[in-house]
Formats: structure tokens, sequence, C-alpha cells
């Protein structure tokens, strides 16, 4: 497994083992494509939606258009998230 997923999957695993998650600060984590895409994949599964997250950085993680297309998923009737951080993306 790439160390981006790892660091993904590693993401994922917090997230699981907390009753609520309401922000996510992911910023220069070097996530790229691939980690962008295994988190929101995640994010979008039912057990992921029960998180009401609020709040998502991802500032300088080297994210492309096919990253921004699983966050683009992700924003698909989505009645929490208020603020989507992406400055720095690499389209």
């Amino acid at each position: 497994m790439s160390a981006l997923l790892k660091g993904a999957q590693e993401v994922i695993a917090a997230i699981k083992s907390r009753l609520s998650v309401t922000k996510l600060v992911l910023g220069h984590n070097d996530l790229r494509d691939d980690g962008c895409v295994t988190l929101f994949r995640y994010l979008c599964s039912p057990r992921g939606r029960k998180h009401c997250i609020s709040e998502i950085s991802l500032n300088s993680n080297a994210i492309g258009d096919v990253g921004l297309s699983a966050i683009a998923d992700y924003l698909q009737g989505n009645e929490h998230l208020t603020d989507l951080f992406l400055q720095d993306v690499s389209c």
C-alpha cells in the first residue's frame, strides 16, 4: 500500500473510532488524488455519512481533477458541510 493510501486509511480509522466528527483539518498531508479518492469514498459510504462534518480543510494536498471529482461526489446531497478549503490544488 502506498504511503498516500496508508495516510488516508489512518484518517479513516481515526474517524471510525469516534462517535462524532464535525471537522477535518488535513492540510499539508500530501494526500494527492489517490488518498483523496480513498478518503471521500469512505465519507460517501453509509458509515461515513453518519458524521455531520461541517468543515473540511485540504489545503496543499496536491489534489488534481480525480480527487476533486471524489470531493464533488461527496458534496452531492450533503446538507452539513458549510466550509471547504482547497487552497493550492494541483489542477
